[in-house]
């Protein structure tokens, strides 16, 4: 499974969207970084990838989402 790193959107600036991580550090990213629309509160998952594992990454990533959307946490 893809580890993911979870964070929720601080703030949105013209500078980019500054998100909040659970150890208390705050990254600013551009926001086409970001698919889809960030509003302040939401989270968001951050996942880094080799380049050598890029496809696995993604259908791991894909599946992730496709059981979020079928079987929600809350």
């Amino acid at each position: 499974m893809l580890p993911v790193i979870e964070a929720h959107v601080q703030e949105i600036t013209e500078q980019g969207v500054v998100l909040a991580l659970k150890d208390g550090q705050t990254w600013r990213v551009e926001r086409t970084h970001i698919h889809g629309e960030p509003r302040p509160g939401n989270a968001v998952f951050i996942s880094f990838v080799a380049s050598s594992n890029a496809d696995d990454a993604q259908h791991n990533f894909a599946r992730i989402l496709l059981n979020e959307l079928i079987e929600p946490t809350t």
